[in-house]
């Protein structure tokens, strides 16, 4: 499976002129659109969702789970491992 490097590369363009190509995001010349997107379909590129979510760190598939996991994790208090002493309780969204 072509990545977005392959297209750029192919393309003759940075990786994120081929992204912003593709997502019609930012100053992109037509010339260059064109180009990427020839080399799109040669490819036969397909963005990887997956590796999308990973990248942004969100999930577009549940975000009402993202949303309960951070106020959770948020409001956690966390105490030293093994009675350490002078870390005393942490709350983590001050971290």
């Amino acid at each position: 499976m072509p990545s977005i490097k392959d297209v750029a590369k192919l393309a003759g363009v940075s990786p994120m002129t081929a992204s912003r190509a593709i997502n019609e995001s930012g100053q992109v010349s037509m010339k260059m659109k064109l180009r990427v997107m020839r080399a799109v379909k040669q490819l036969g590129y397909r963005p990887n969702f997956n590796a999308r979510s990973l990248r942004v760190q969100k999930s577009p598939r549940s975000p009402s789970m993202w949303k309960s996991l951070r106020t959770t994790t948020a409001t956690t208090s966390w105490s030293a491992p093994h009675g350490r002493t002078g870390a005393g309780k942490r709350n983590i969204s001050k971290l």
